[in-house]
């Protein structure tokens, strides 16, 4: 079971993916190209479709809708599969809007289709199609009808993740892009202490202040799972001095 936290890190750690028919959450390669074509391959999926994607994104992850929920389901399904198995549901007036969950596009027919995860700040993180790719966008954006609570995520705590969570382990924060808070504005001078340029110290965690990250990590030689976002590892460097 992952919390609301470790959903919305996961998704926005997803920013490079790429979307391929078929995949769920794998690594783009000649191997994996030959067997989503042989096992989805289709007049809107042609052996050509699977090349393009692997000559533009060898190395890179891929999924589709469905198939980025996987690494956090631990299992693979369809859309409408994941709405059907979830505890509590509706229409998207009824959004927790405060909550980490699934959004979902009904069809005429009265299936489910496609799906993103709703990050709890009025935005929706997404393989939206082969041409846009991974896309984080407003809720607003893209006519979700419907939203559910998949069983898999963890909200006995029912914490906000957009608040910065203190870890007393960690002794400070974990941030990752969408938190604001006094710990973002002192992740922010850090960096610009540094030399590295956040767009701003404002204490809102932003594409600069993630950029700046990212930069930072790299040049430190700092490995972390998701990079842009600010742990243990990260903070311990940035505070040397």
């Amino acid at each position: 079971m992952k919390t609301q936290k470790e959903v919305k890190e996961y998704a926005l750690a997803a920013s490079s993916w790429l979307y391929v028919w078929g995949a769920n959450s794998e690594k783009i390669t000649a191997a994996l190209m030959d067997r989503l074509y042989r096992d989805y391959g289709s007049a809107s999926y042609p052996r050509s479709y699977y090349d393009k994607k692997l000559a533009v994104g060898a190395g890179k992850m891929a999924a589709d809708c469905s198939g980025f929920l996987m690494p956090l389901s631990g299992y693979d399904d369809t859309a409408q599969g994941y709405y059907q198995s979830c505890p509590q549901k509706g229409v998207a007036a009824s959004l927790p809007k405060n909550q980490v969950c699934l959004v979902f596009k009904r069809n005429s027919s009265g299936r489910m289709y496609h799906v993103g995860i709703y990050l709890g700040d009025d935005t929706v993180a997404e393989m939206a199609s082969s041409a846009a790719n991974y896309q984080h966008r407003s809720l607003s954006a893209n006519g979700w009808t419907h939203w559910g609570k998949p069983k898999w995520i963890d909200y006995t705590a029912e914490v906000d993740p957009h608040k910065c969570v203190l870890d007393l382990d960690v002794a400070l924060p974990s941030l990752v892009k969408g938190h604001r808070c006094s710990y973002v504005k002192t992740l922010q001078h850090l960096l610009v202490a540094k030399g590295y340029d956040t767009n701003g110290i404002d204490g809102i965690f932003g594409s600069g202040t993630e950029a700046a990250v990212k930069r930072f990590q790299t040049d430190s030689g700092i490995s972390v799972n998701y990079p842009g976002t600010v742990g243990r590892k990260t903070w311990e460097v940035l505070l040397k001095g």
